[in-house]
């Protein structure tokens, strides 16, 4: 694999990179289990030169932190998370990042989750500092093709969401609320200068589905999105037939 060389700065956001991410989960009980993480995005070419190296296939958890740091040309975030089962309904996950070493390199996340029969919510809420996922060189942050590999909207954010949805019979209703704070001048670059002023998004979604064959899961459907921004508000409705191949769902959906 051969890397683009910097010397084409139009292209630059579109280079591409090399990426390597490890995940080790361990369970410490019966409902209790965690989880660490280490991503590294590998520094850029100089030059037309450089080639693949087999320090990417390196399958040693927390070698390349070891290596490089957290201040590093190579972008080296580590993570750890954990998921706890209180009963078979009722879920918590608690999530944190690392990407350097001030407070702007953290993120937390933590959410509760109930599935039922007939009834499922989720209430999530997470941080994001202004050096998350990003980095000074656009070409070292967690984008590949100028397109995002983890939060759409980048770093500098506070977000809740609240979920739920009941089913009755076929009948099957699913809302979803987001509220985003995004601060003002903050990307997947670091910027030179962060003002103190905030952008807020809100995102209000529903769908109501009627199951027409529960095997491959053919469903009628209809869906409305209202979304509330500093530049106005926006509606969206869809209606529309299709069917989901795959059985991965919740309780609530069976």
């Amino acid at each position: 694999m051969q890397l683009e060389t910097s010397r084409r700065p139009s292209t630059a956001p579109y280079q591409k990179k090399t990426m390597t991410l490890h995940y080790l989960r361990y369970r410490l009980a019966e409902s209790v289990s965690l989880g660490l993480l280490e991503g590294v995005i590998f520094r850029v070419a100089d030059s037309a030169e450089r080639r693949f190296s087999m320090q990417y296939l390196n399958p040693v958890i927390f070698s390349n932190v070891a290596a490089y740091g957290l201040n590093h040309n190579n972008n080296v975030m580590i993570g750890a998370d954990m998921h706890i089962s209180w009963s078979i309904k009722f879920t918590t996950y608690l999530q944190w990042l690392q990407d350097t070493k001030n407070s702007e390199g953290t993120a937390v996340l933590a959410s509760v989750r109930y599935r039922g029969s007939s009834f499922k919510a989720l209430v999530e809420g997470s941080h994001l500092g202004n050096e998350v996922l990003a980095h000074r060189d656009p070409r070292q942050s967690y984008t590949h093709f100028n397109q995002p590999l983890t939060h759409p909207a980048g770093a500098g954010v506070d977000e809740l969401v609240i979920e739920a949805g009941y089913r009755y019979q076929r009948f099957i209703m699913d809302t979803r609320v987001v509220i985003q704070q995004k601060r003002h001048n903050v990307d997947y670059n670091i910027p030179t200068e962060v003002t103190g002023e905030t952008i807020h998004h809100t995102f209000y979604d529903a769908t109501l589905r009627y199951i027409l064959n529960p095997s491959t899961r053919l469903q009628l459907f209809a869906n409305i999105l209202e979304y509330h921004g500093p530049e106005g508000q926006e509606q969206f409705f869809r209606i529309g037939l299709k069917t989901q191949l795959r059985r991965e769902y919740m309780a609530v959906t069976e």
